[in-house]
């Protein structure tokens, strides 16, 4: 069960400057058990024609976009366990609108 302990999550760039929690997340991500799960929770988010064939167009849309939520966020970890192109800040292309100089400094 997670903790229900608040997680104060950490800047993208800083992340990628830490080679430990990288190796750590690539070794979670590798995990046979860890692959069997997110394989049994994308299996089951698969919308099926029977749970579709009523929905109107709005909701299939909801729908399909929910599943994607699920396979972005598997490959996000992915990526968290490369290092950027050095002279690149890691940066995801859906928040690439969002410049440095707009976001709240962390300490």
């Amino acid at each position: 069960m997670f903790s229900r302990k608040a997680i104060i999550p950490r800047p993208l760039h800083h992340w990628m400057q830490d080679p430990a929690s990288m190796q750590r997340l690539r070794d979670i991500l590798a995990d046979p058990v860890f692959l069997t799960a997110c394989a049994t929770l994308t299996q089951t988010a698969q919308p099926t024609y029977t749970a579709t064939q009523n929905q109107t167009p709005e909701a299939q849309a909801a729908t399909f976009n929910w599943l994607a939520g699920y396979n972005d966020f598997l490959r996000d970890l992915g990526k968290m366990t490369v290092p950027p192109d050095s002279g690149t800040r890691a940066q995801e292309d859906e928040w690439s609108h969002i410049s440095p100089e707009h976001t709240l400094k962390h300490s």
